[in-house]
């Protein structure tokens, strides 16, 4: 039996619509996205809807703002911080995750339906990760959230906010609708 030769341009051109097309989020983000604002102790930075990774979640957000609400270090998932207070996007999105993430960028903001919780990285050791299984009802919780938006303007200033809550404690966030 004679080896058939393998197709690696189909290979990869498969691999890559598969992976990478689906499940990237691009580093670039369009100037066309949906920008807001999130102000913390007088200092302005800018997010951006990833629109094209998760609409629904992206418009359920846009939705819910302006937010004025407190954000806590996160105990578990490394560099991030998260709203103190649920964000419940259930109502419009279910318990749907338009994208399964379980590592964020810095800058990412990223939505988990279970606890109704929104988390945005600051640094680059940020990941959902919990010291035990979390159960709802008889589902366990996948360990996993929809990334759904990015800081775009002064990363640096959100992220310096964000680790000072480690020793500061709680902060007030207003995230409103860029003009």
């Amino acid at each position: 039996m004679a080896d058939k030769p393998v197709d690696t341009v189909a290979q990869r051109e498969m691999w890559d619509e598969w992976w990478y097309d689906q499940f990237e989020i691009p580093n670039d983000i369009p100037d066309s996205f949906r920008r807001f604002e999130i102000e913390i102790d007088g200092e302005v930075c800018v997010g951006a809807l990833l629109e094209t990774a998760a609409p629904k979640t992206c418009e359920a957000f846009w939705q819910l703002m302006p937010i004025d609400a407190y954000i806590i270090h996160c105990a578990f998932f490394g560099h991030a911080a998260f709203y103190l207070d649920r964000v419940d996007m259930v109502p419009a999105l279910g318990y749907e995750l338009e994208n399964r993430q379980t590592r964020m960028a810095p800058g990412d903001f990223i939505w988990d339906p279970w606890l109704k919780e929104v988390t945005f990285a600051y640094g680059r050791h940020a990941g959902m990760r919990f010291p035990t299984t979390l159960w709802y009802g008889d589902t366990p919780h996948p360990n996993q959230g929809c990334i759904f938006a990015r800081i775009v303007e002064n990363l640096d200033g959100f992220a310096r906010l964000c680790k000072s809550l480690r020793y500061e404690g709680t902060k007030r966030m207003v995230t409103r609708q860029r003009a």
